[in-house]
């Protein structure tokens, strides 16, 4: 079974640059992941800008796999609008990337606090 998600960066002129991911979205995977791996903005521009959609995070290095037919990172205008596309992809978790950090929102739009899920933190 999928846990889908997008994940976005902020760029400066505010719009949204987000991929889709179809598997393994969840925090404790995914979210992870883009801490321990992208987390500044040098990485998470790599990931967005280098990358096609997703098919998920794979293996002991939690290697991201491209989807053999994904598109390149699309841009959203606003929030807004980056949510409600993820939403209508019926998306589990939302990921942004802003001001140094990331972000992830569940379904219901509430934050979901990443830092807290290091493992040191169990």
């Amino acid at each position: 079974m999928a846990t889908r998600s997008y994940i976005g960066k902020v760029q400066e002129d505010g719009t949204i640059k987000a991929l889709y991911c179809h598997y393994d979205g969840h925090p404790d995977t995914l979210g992870l992941n883009l801490l321990d791996h992208f987390g500044n903005a040098e990485k998470a521009n790599q990931l967005i800008d280098e990358k096609k959609d997703l098919r998920g995070v794979y293996g002991p290095f939690h290697t991201l796999a491209e989807l053999d037919d994904g598109d390149p990172a699309r841009t959203f205008k606003s929030f807004g609008s980056y949510f409600d596309t993820a939403m209508n992809w019926f998306c589990e978790y939302v990921y942004l990337f802003q001001n140094g950090s990331w972000a992830c929102f569940g379904t219901d739009g509430e934050l979901i606090d990443l830092y807290n899920l290091q493992p040191e933190n169990f």
